[in-house]
């Protein structure tokens, strides 16, 4: 009897695993994430459901259907708690274009300072943002507020700052397309473009090397990063692929850290990191006895975005191995992805480039990338070492060991005179 009564007063601690996600969650948290999902792309949770076209048949029926039961009730509880909690999402939505009445509340002195708005990293933006910034300038020009400024008067700005190659949070809902396409979202009478090309940490070829894989998913045209780093403009070290090779990885790692560089190690799956660390276990121990654990860092791919360190070691490839059938609906229902019924599926393809480009461009000088070049049982919908071109400078890619044992006299392809090879 305890035990039942105790069922009927905890919540659910079962798992699912929604069509198109890499693993399971349990319910509350597989919920909380699909709705999140739904509110980032600026769109209310009940209705996005009830718009939703899944056949009968999906197997997520059942689990939308719940999801807006249990997303109504969470609100009226949050609502009813004092004092109410809102989550970010809920006050984004309250003043964003769904709610551009609640802003005709809000005194001017506090809309003010909107009136000259910079946004860094906006190719990481939200739609649920993009509609809160774009009511704000609604509600500035409607109570047609003064810009105070120094000199004559101005109208309100806008400054975007961001590298749309740089968009890796398309999973929760970001995308780049309100960057590369601002004029449509931010209509003004003049716009002007600023191109920040030059690159302050990587050299040329590391640079080379990754847009030679992100190129492939468009954005603004005429991108060309150029290195302006002092200090390693004239290196000429290849970006080198290799099958995952844990001594190697030790060995490199050594001898980088005993010459008195940064390292990061960077892993594309976080359960990758208990590996990292047993075979780099006496590296990190040393580091942390020499007080050098700034040097020797373990990261993920995202966690690292806006770091740098003079050698880099990553392990695991950028791949799509999932479609996603709910989110591509909720894609179409905000508008993303222009006429493209995959328009979900599509972005991720591009942010397995994305993650790339980010990863490999975290090197200053030394970039070491890690893949299995094997197709698993089911090949992946995209990998980004399939866009490694072997035969660029700025690419060393040392043939697997299957491919060594097919075909020995290969070995030492890709290995032209004039390039500065590594082992």
């Amino acid at each position: 009897m305890d035990a039942m009564i105790n069922l009927a007063n905890s919540c659910p601690k079962f798992r699912y695993k929604v069509t198109g996600e890499i693993s399971a969650r349990y319910i509350l948290e597989a919920f909380y994430s699909a709705a999140s999902f739904i509110e980032n792309l600026g769109l209310d949770v009940i209705h996005a459901i009830k718009q939703m076209d899944l056949p009968d048949d999906d197997p997520d029926v059942d689990f939308f259907n719940a999801l807006a039961i249990f997303w109504s009730a969470l609100d009226t509880q949050l609502e009813s708690m004092n004092p109410p909690v809102l989550t970010f999402n809920k006050m984004f939505a309250m003043f964003g274009e769904r709610g551009a009445a609640n802003l005709r509340a809000i005194p001017s002195g506090v809309l003010q300072p909107m009136t000259t708005l910079l946004i860094d990293e906006f190719q990481d933006v939200g739609a649920n943002t993009i509609s809160w910034v774009r009511a704000t300038f609604a509600e500035i020009e409607r109570r047609n507020l003064p810009v105070l400024t120094d000199g004559p008067g101005s109208y309100a700005s806008l400054m975007a700052v961001g590298d749309d190659w740089q968009s890796i949070y398309g999973w929760r809902g970001s995308s780049p397309q309100f960057f590369v396409e601002f004029n449509k979202y931010f209509p003004a009478p003049a716009t002007t473009r600023v191109f920040m090309q030059e690159n302050h940490r990587s050299h040329q070829w590391v640079i080379d090397a990754a847009e030679a894989i992100v190129k492939r998913t468009g954005g603004f045209d005429n991108k060309n990063g150029k290195a302006a780093n002092p200090r390693v403009t004239g290196n000429r070290v290849p970006v080198q692929m290799r099958d995952l090779d844990f001594t190697h990885l030790r060995e490199k790692a050594t001898f980088h850290y005993e010459s008195g560089q940064k390292i990061l190690v960077l892993y594309r799956i976080g359960r990758t990191k208990a590996a990292v660390e047993k075979y780099l276990s006496g590296l990190i121990r040393q580091a942390k006895e020499e007080g050098r654990e700034a040097d020797l860092k373990l990261l993920t791919y995202h966690a690292s975005k806006g770091l740098q360190a003079d050698a880099v070691f990553l392990l695991g490839d950028c791949e799509m191995t999932t479609t996603s059938p709910s989110k591509n609906d909720v894609f179409r229902q905000a508008q993303m992805g222009g006429s493209d019924p995959c328009g979900y599926d599509t972005s991720q393809r591009q942010e397995a480039l994305r993650t790339a480009y980010v990863a490999i461009t975290r090197a200053v000088t030394y970039c070491y990338w890690y893949v299995d070049r094997k197709e698993g049982k089911t090949r992946a919908f995209e990998k980004a070492s399939r866009h490694v071109d072997p035969l660029l400078d700025c690419w060393d890619v040392v043939p697997s060991a299957a491919a060594q044992q097919r075909a020995p006299w290969k070995a030492k392809a890709g290995r032209r005179a004039g390039s500065r090879r590594f082992v």
